[in-house]
């Protein structure tokens, strides 16, 4: 089962790191991921206007829109979309679960907590698979 991924942030340096830990992680637990990186919220928007993505990893604040705005955007078009905020604030972890976030991980980046997020993610997203896969049941009456 492969992955979509995106990871948004308007520092090509966390972009960077993000990316490398993440495929790191996919690699050890055997995940087939694809990983698309966006330098703004309106990059990715613009992106996920025609491509879904299973999980997204954003910042929050970036210049132009903020990672909480566009978590609630992706999330009206996709609401099975998991979003993990990765952000230098703390300050905004409240107003970022509005968005019905799965993970808030402040920076720097702490690797385990990273892939005990990736593994949350990915256990929603095969729930969500499962759900929307099964839209019929079957009632058996008399054996």
């Amino acid at each position: 089962m492969q992955y979509r991924i995106g990871i948004c942030d308007d520092e090509e340096l966390m972009i960077n790191i993000n990316s490398l830990y993440i495929r790191d992680i996919a690699k050890r637990l055997g995940l087939d991921i694809t990983l698309h990186t966006f330098s703004s919220g309106e990059s990715l928007l613009a992106y996920a206007d025609s491509h879904p993505l299973d999980i997204a990893f954003l910042d929050i604040d970036m210049d132009g829109i903020s990672g909480i705005s566009v978590a609630f955007s992706l999330r009206k078009k996709y609401p099975n979309l998991v979003t993990i905020f990765i952000t230098g604030h703390s300050e905004y972890a409240l107003e970022a679960f509005d968005t019905d976030a799965a993970g808030y991980l402040v920076k720097p980046l702490n690797p385990e907590k990273l892939e005990y997020s990736l593994k949350k993610a990915i256990k929603y997203t095969k729930l969500a698979r499962k759900a929307t896969i099964s839209k019929y049941i079957t009632i058996t009456e008399d054996n």
